[in-house]
């Protein structure tokens, strides 16, 4: 998902194996000592689709209904699921299928 974005600054730590990436477009992404993400962040723009698409469906269909005109800004990943910041700092909870758990606005 990201080897067509451009690297502008990259920060690992040795002693626990994260990574951290910001690209020039903006985005942030924390990797795990996997190499899995853990949290994905704009601050400038919406999050590109092919990094949405990542979501499961279910949380790609609530916020589509619930909030049309709320771009999604930051997911981290959590250990119940997903929690995702939306613009104007809504903010949403969902499990690992995509279930909604919590709102907060």
């Amino acid at each position: 998902h990201f080897s067509n974005y451009t690297i502008d600054k990259l920060k690992y730590d040795a002693e626990d194996g994260e990574c951290k990436v910001k690209y020039r477009n903006g985005i942030k992404v924390e990797f795990n000592h996997n190499g899995d993400w853990e949290e994905i962040e704009s601050n400038y723009t919406p999050l590109p689709k092919s990094i949405i698409d990542m979501l499961p469906s279910p949380a790609i269909s609530f916020i589509a209904k619930r909030f049309p005109q709320k771009p999604i800004m930051k997911i981290k990943r959590k250990s119940y699921g997903y929690k995702i910041e939306l613009a104007s700092s809504v903010g949403l909870k969902f499990d690992h299928q995509g279930n909604i758990i919590k709102v907060d606005s």
